[in-house]
């Protein structure tokens, strides 16, 4: 579960602790991500070792940055977590998508993507980007949202990297929903190297 918000270190402009995790553990890869229908509610993520593996975690402020609460990945079927990713949709919703597998050898694993309709606080249903039992496996996954008024407003995108084998080159591919992340459709490759 999510912690309670906590004052950082700084009130007056200084630097403010997202991770509320105190274990001394590290955390790495992040990644934030602004709310454009209330800029006050901030959602972040990054790698996080806390539970003496990495898992993704989240943070959520609701009053810009000023105090913060976090959790880690929602939803776990394997063993690790990692490379999360956050986006905002021009209506609100916060996007929150990582890396969800098994071992060494990431084998197997998923893309999953969830959604908060309450800054960050609560996360909805995972939606399933892409799922390998084995090869290629993904990496470095990206999230956003179309922020443009007009037909595919709100609409999300997923890019990641194939990987046949091994970090060998891979190719990298795209998939949409619109439905803020609770069904993808739409995967192709979009570069070949």
């Amino acid at each position: 579960p999510a912690s309670q918000p906590q004052r950082g270190d700084g009130p007056s402009g200084g630097n403010v602790r997202a991770n509320q995790d105190s274990s001394g553990f590290d955390q790495n890869e992040t990644t934030v991500a602004i709310n454009p229908a209330n800029p006050n509610w901030i959602v972040g993520g990054g790698n996080d070792a806390r539970l003496g593996r990495y898992t993704a975690a989240y943070y959520f402020s609701k009053d810009g940055g000023q105090t913060w609460g976090d959790g880690v990945a929602p939803y776990q079927q394997y063993s690790t977590q990692a490379d999360p990713t956050v986006a905002y949709c021009a209506d609100g919703t916060a996007l929150f998508a990582y890396l969800d597998y098994s071992g060494g050898a990431f084998t197997p694993h998923r893309f999953i993507s969830t959604r908060s309709t309450d800054g960050g606080v609560t996360w909805g249903a995972p939606g399933t980007i892409f799922a390998s039992g084995g090869s290629p496996f993904a990496d470095r996954p990206y999230i956003t949202c179309s922020q443009a008024a007009g037909t595919n407003q709100n609409r999300v995108y997923a890019s990641w990297t194939n990987f046949p084998n091994a970090f060998s080159s891979g190719t990298v591919r795209v998939a949409f929903s619109d439905d803020r992340g609770a069904t993808w459709t739409g995967a192709k490759n979009v570069s070949n190297a």
